[in-house]
């Protein structure tokens, strides 16, 4: 019986981090459409300060606010960590960038810490 969790285990631990992957992008994409909701109402994209909570809560002096812009409150990614937001993005100064930081919740990794990337083209 142990033989067989050594070749059941490993394919249950690739497809957990698969699903974590694939959670945190459809999470992240539909941000970003929430994000270019409240940019075509408001005429601009949220500052770094406001964050993904202008999608929540209308930040002062931001008229033409249509929000809530998400329908729950913004999630954590599936590692618990919480998103990143950034604008402008830090190459392209008219586009936004959001991120997963991965397992390890910091820039940069490989495999289930590499960082997931959604940006505003």
């Amino acid at each position: 019986m142990a033989c067989m969790y050594g070749f059941i285990l490993p394919r249950m631990m690739a497809r957990a981090a698969t699903a974590r992957v694939g959670a945190a992008t459809s999470d992240l994409n539909t941000l970003a459409t929430a994000i270019r909701t409240f940019r075509l109402n408001c005429d601009r994209y949220p500052t770094n300060v406001e964050g993904l909570q202008a999608l929540e809560v209308q930040p002062p002096n931001c008229k033409g606010w249509k929000g809530p812009y998400v329908s729950i409150p913004i999630p954590r990614d599936p590692w618990h960590h919480a998103y990143d937001y950034q604008y402008p993005a830090s190459d392209n100064d008219q586009a936004f960038q959001l991120m997963s930081y991965g397992s390890d919740g910091v820039p940069g990794g490989e495999g289930q810490a590499a960082d997931i990337v959604v940006e505003d083209q």
